[in-house]
């Protein structure tokens, strides 16, 4: 999750200075930053509309393993996954929000430098794309049904569980 928002991260930071240093050249270049500090760039984020943000809190899935820990092996596979988890393109779109980042409608030209960066961007998305393209779905059904009344609900996925 980290590795994916960090050349966001990066990319907010750098054009921030270049806005206080010459806001309009970054206009020129087509990005802006808004009343609210919020960055409006016109970046293209290459992922399925249908797929689902398979992401579970990291202390969840210690509380699940500790709880498989003191069971004896049966040869099963458990998935640690959410039982109903969001839409990955929502689950971006959150993200960035939270970042401080629009990714507003790409015109028909970008200029050579937002050229680069959406390039940049491409790179770094590519080693997530198994993620980001594709539908793999889960089912924790093994894990219920083994933990029964020791088995916990995995907390919503939401913009206060993103923005933690």
């Amino acid at each position: 999750y980290y590795g994916f928002f960090i050349p966001f991260w990066r990319i907010r930071k750098s054009w921030h200075r270049r806005w206080l240093a010459d806001y309009q050249k970054c206009t020129d270049d087509g990005v802006t930053f808004d009343e609210k500090d919020v960055m409006n760039i016109p970046l293209f984020i290459d992922c399925s509309q249908e797929s689902v943000f398979n992401l579970v809190a990291v202390d969840w899935v210690a509380l699940m393993m500790y709880e498989l820990l003191k069971i004896p092996s049966s040869g099963q596979t458990y998935h640690l996954v959410h039982t109903n988890p969001p839409n990955l393109k929502s689950g971006i779109e959150v993200s960035l929000r939270h970042l401080g980042i629009n990714c507003t409608e790409r015109g028909p030209k970008l200029t050579p430098l937002l050229t680069k960066i959406q390039d940049g961007i491409n790179v770094n998305t590519k080693i997530y794309q198994q993620y980001i393209k594709h539908e793999c779905i889960f089912t924790c059904d093994n894990l219920i049904n083994t933990l029964g009344d020791k088995y916990v609900h995995h907390p919503d996925v939401d913009e206060k569980m993103l923005a933690t």
